[in-house]
């Protein structure tokens, strides 16, 4: 599987004429959610039902319920994917609701998360209660947790998803920075570059051939994987909180961003937008589209009144 140039100022990226056995995907994702479940202001500041009545407020989980439901309406092939930390920081872990977050999650419909630091930061017991809750798998590849006994087996390194009669591979990564783990001692964390190679070449000889990598090692490491690592189709990205957008500032490069041919994206932390990639794969597998931006989750998109209702008992 190889990839070709892309190259298009407009960011829309498109190569030779697509073949007639092409597949169409789009990737909803999110990352760095840290718990933001209600609407923030332009400060960051918790907003009032005045404000956000006026529109003045962002986020909030009720919106992206909606703005994925939306999505998914006007795509047919649709995966949706966390590059994780969905926990609060550290300084707020104390605020850490595993079980609501998983129900949350399980309610909009995700396919896959690949599991950040913060998850583990209030130890094993509470990161087993939440990887327990969720209905979907949680993805690690480049660390063993098999020292604690209560986290042993609860990970995959990778998974597959049959989706419209095409094979999707969905590696996860989390980050190897020291800091990341500071008091977490029962888990081993290893080179994301290596285990993706490793893990992409599994797959590979598996005869997957459209593979995603859902990592949560930053976007330099993104970057690097996509230079170096073959097989590797399309990255989601998450946990250096990088502003990739065409159309909404501040940004720090398009989405996506290619690499080595390979379109990398990220969304924007704590809830305040929604990624969608729109792909087009070849018969082979390579990637020849690569267009999407952002979604805003601003005053425009609606509550969604079940997933308000759940946090607030008010429709």
């Amino acid at each position: 599987m190889r990839h070709l140039f892309f190259a298009s100022l407009t960011f829309q990226f498109f190569l030779t004429p697509t073949a007639q056995a092409e597949y169409r995907l789009t990737i909803l994702h999110t990352n760095d959610f840290h718990s933001q479940f209600s609407p923030m202001d332009q400060f960051d500041n918790l907003c009032s039902p005045q404000a956000d009545a006026e529109g003045k407020c962002f986020a909030g989980s009720a919106r992206l319920a909606t703005a994925i439901a939306e999505a998914r309406a006007r795509t047919k092939n649709t995966v949706l994917l966390d590059a994780g930390d969905q926990f609060p920081s550290r300084t707020d872990a104390n605020l850490a609701r595993p079980e609501l977050l998983a129900e949350l999650m399980n309610r909009m419909g995700y396919d896959a998360i690949a599991l950040g630091s913060h998850e583990f930061d209030q130890g094993p017991e509470v990161a087993r209660e939440f990887i327990d809750a969720l209905g979907f798998p949680a993805l690690i590849a480049n660390a063993d947790l098999s020292a604690e006994p209560l986290l042993d087996d609860m990970t995959r390194k990778s998974m597959v998803i049959e989706h419209a009669a095409e094979r999707l591979g969905i590696i996860g990564l989390t980050p190897e920075c020291a800091d990341c783990w500071a008091g977490v001692d029962y888990i081993s964390i290893f080179d994301p570059v290596g285990a993706v190679k490793e893990e992409a070449a599994r797959l590979t000889a598996d005869g997957i051939d459209k593979i995603i990598v859902l990592s949560h090692a930053g976007f330099y490491v993104d970057q690097k994987i996509a230079r170096e690592a073959e097989g590797v189709d399309v990255i989601v990205g998450g946990h250096s909180h990088t502003y990739l957008s065409n159309t909404l500032k501040p940004s720090q490069g398009p989405y996506p961003t290619i690499e080595n041919g390979v379109p990398i994206v990220h969304a924007w932390p704590y809830g305040n937008t929604l990624g969608e990639l729109n792909l087009i794969f070849d018969e082979t597998g390579s990637v020849v589209s690569a267009v999407g931006d952002q979604i805003r989750l601003d005053g425009d998109v609606a509550m969604d009144k079940g997933i308000q209702f759940l946090l607030t008992g008010s429709k």
